[in-house]
């Protein structure tokens, strides 16, 4: 990069962060407001609730991005043009796709940072966010760990290695205790869904603990009258949120082959793709805002008009992709809609340019 691709990149991105801190720490302290309902139920304290906000930060980062890109480069942009330097470069021979591409380099490495931050950070960062919170509301849930969630029901102890939609558990494993707290049965079950009343374990794997043997057994069914219902093992849900790419095609996968609603989770991977590619979106239409209508309006109304496109941008990006779920849809179309929508909107500013 020349000394002017990095003078321009520098305002962009420091544009840019600056724009996603206020924008992070305003979701975070409604988020953090919204959450004191919950604040005294089971352990969940104040410092908890601070602890789930807090975590949740990376999230809110990928999510704000695009947003903050195109506030933060009208930002970055705008105060180069109120001190007249974009005046005096393209007075010097510096043409629009010259700044264009300065700033789209500086735009690359956001997409890169964004990509990374959704693939190794916010899937650990979410998860660890709702599955320290649901334990801390829930009293059922004793411990959750790697391996699963660890519960009480009356004398036995069950361990859930994981929650599937539609109250369907896998990988059960129930060790049922006598009043004298020694071990009497140890049951294995490959799934789980609830019946009426009760949980119809199927793949069953038990081991009878007498007195002087252990008798093993295979059954195909049998029926879980637990004092657990759906309500409390679905506390800490597989979020799509909380999965990596290659999490999400695994889980999708599974999902798929058991016949159940996938719809979430292919949206959910769909923009773990799209959503990082946007934010250069976002950074090209502002250069053509701040060259083009915007370049002799002074910087608060620039803030001012940039704010509001990219809130349009975002309503109009959760509708889209809340609407292809709620409709079942294919995902292509109501990710990839709206951030072609503004690139188009761009282009067309930017040929208004000459």
């Amino acid at each position: 990069m020349s000394i002017l691709d990095r003078y321009i990149g520098r305002h962009v991105v420091l544009g840019t962060v600056t724009v996603l801190s206020v924008l992070v720490a305003l979701f975070s302290i409604l988020e953090l407001v919204d959450d004191l309902n919950e604040v005294g139920q089971g352990d969940y304290t104040l410092l908890r609730a601070l602890e789930h906000s807090v975590l949740r930060i990376p999230s809110r980062m990928f999510q704000i991005l695009p947003v903050a890109a195109l506030v933060g480069s009208v930002l970055g942009l705008g105060l180069l043009s109120s001190t007249s330097e974009l005046t005096v470069m393209r007075t010097s021979g510096v043409s629009v796709g010259r700044i264009t591409g300065a700033v789209l380099k500086s735009a690359a490495g956001l997409v890169v940072a964004a990509l990374l931050l959704g693939e190794l950070v916010v899937p650990t960062t979410e998860r660890a966010a709702y599955e320290r919170r649901s334990v801390a509301i829930n009293k059922d849930i004793a411990l959750d760990t790697n391996y699963g969630l660890w519960m009480r029901d009356g004398l036995s102890f069950v361990n859930i290695r994981q929650v599937l939609p539609n109250a369907e558990l896998k990988d059960i494993y129930i060790y049922e205790f006598d009043q004298e707290r020694r071990m009497r049965v140890a049951t294995h079950a490959r799934r789980a869904r609830f019946g009426e009343e009760s949980w119809q374990l199927e793949d069953i794997e038990q081991s009878e603990i007498g007195d002087a043997r252990v008798t093993s057994r295979a059954l195909e069914r049998a029926t879980w009258k637990s004092l657990l219902g759906p309500d409390q093992v679905a506390a800490v849900p597989i979020r799509p949120e909380g999965l990596s790419v290659i999490g999400l095609m695994r889980y999708l996968g599974y999902l798929q082959d058991n016949g159940l609603n996938a719809t979430r989770y292919v949206f959910a991977l769909w923009n773990k793709f799209v959503y990082p590619l946007t934010a250069g979106v976002m950074v090209f239409v502002s250069v053509v805002l701040v060259l083009g209508p915007l370049r002799s309006v002074s910087l608060g109304p620039r803030l001012l008009i940039g704010v509001v496109i990219g809130l349009v941008f975002h309503i109009v990006q959760q509708t889209s992709v809340q609407m292809g779920v709620v409709y079942e849809s294919g995902a292509f179309w109501p990710v990839l809609a709206p951030p072609l929508i503004f690139l188009g909107f761009g282009l067309w500013l930017s040929r208004r340019l000459g």
